[in-house]
């Protein structure tokens, strides 16, 4: 459930997005503000079918791919439900060179990508709900065999979660999140880079709507918008230069841009980056939202917020517990 006054806030941080993008200001960052789009134009205001961030990170043997939706939620819910009419779909290329060097497109995309045109889902976890809020997993691929040996051994986590965004108008937010973890000698088949995007799809009578989450601080703004309602294959034909993945080597630690953990904190991360003008301006972004007259005024912590100012966990579903009505309204809480 959404009040109308969070989806008024919502359509004006968009709008604020929208003129803030290349001038000095992030609304929304990591990817909370783009809706589902389709390929034709237009848009879908389906906040529940919004993604705000895509994680995935190696832990221990396991790999792990969180999906958090619903930016602005009602603080008031406590149980959160999916719709039925929405696809999650986590995908992974297993087989498309990378080249990862010191070079800057390595230091702020995770490498480069050799032949981007040819990016493929080679393994997709699809997650779908019924109307009583439960969920049905199906992997797909090539080989299909394959897909139903995986299948088994995913571990998976459906509900509402504490936001793990550290972007101070962010924290202390809850939203709906799907986790999964399975062990990554399942997943992997000759290499160890993958290239991952999470997409939500809503299918209506006036066409496909999908939202893409793969690189943080890239699709929800302007210039990178189209970016949703095509294929990543598609994307540098398209002019975006690179592929909106994100690259993921599980033979080194995981910490961005080599996928991206709950802790790390994109928004100051990307300050010092030189390739999209959006990262660029990221971090002010967050101080302007926070001053007095910014539309995320007064956030609930500082701009210098930090991992201690989130929920995260050590262990599986890596997101910690939602916070309630008066935890959200505290000038602090305890982190699970």
């Amino acid at each position: 459930m959404i009040k109308p006054s969070l989806i008024r806030k919502y359509i004006g941080m968009a709008g604020a997005a929208i003129a803030l993008g290349l001038a000095g200001g992030v609304a929304g960052a990591a990817d909370h503000i783009d809706l589902p789009a389709a390929a034709g134009g237009g848009v879908l205001m389906r906040p529940d079918a919004s993604i705000t961030d895509f994680f995935a990170f190696i832990s221990g043997n396991k790999l792990v791919l969180a999906l958090d939706v619903n930016p602005n939620l009602d603080p008031a819910v406590q149980t959160y439900r999916f719709p039925t009419d929405v696809s999650y779909k986590f995908n992974i290329d297993l087989n498309s060179p990378v080249t990862i060097g010191t070079d800057v497109i390595s230091k702020e995309f995770g490498g480069v990508i050799t032949r981007p045109a040819s990016i493929t889902e080679d393994l997709v976890f699809e997650v779908t709900f019924d109307s009583r809020n439960r969920p049905r997993l199906n992997v797909t691929g090539a080989d299909s065999g394959r897909c139903e040996s995986i299948r088994p051994r995913v571990r998976m986590f459906t509900g509402l979660r504490a936001e793990a965004f550290i972007f101070a108008p962010a924290v202390r937010n809850n939203i709906g999140s799907i986790v999964l973890e399975v062990p990554v000698s399942s997943v992997l088949q000759g290499q160890s880079k993958l290239l991952l995007w999470a997409t939500t799809t809503v299918d209506t009578p006036q066409g496909k709507f999908t939202e893409l989450g793969a690189r943080a601080l890239r699709s929800q703004f302007p210039p990178n918008a189209g970016l949703n309602a095509i294929h990543p294959s598609q994307h540098v034909a398209a002019g975006f230069v690179r592929p909106d993945v994100m690259i993921l080597d599980v033979s080194k630690p995981s910490s961005f841009p080599n996928g991206r953990i709950m802790s790390d904190d994109v928004v100051d991360e990307v300050a010092t980056f030189t390739t999209l003008p959006t990262d660029r301006n990221a971090a002010n972004g967050e101080i302007a939202q926070c001053s007095p007259g910014g539309i995320a005024f007064p956030c609930p912590v500082e701009p210098s917020a930090t991992a201690d100012d989130i929920r995260i966990l050590g262990r599986f579903p890596y997101l910690g517990r939602p916070y309630t009505l008066s935890e959200r309204n505290a000038a602090s809480s305890s982190i699970d």
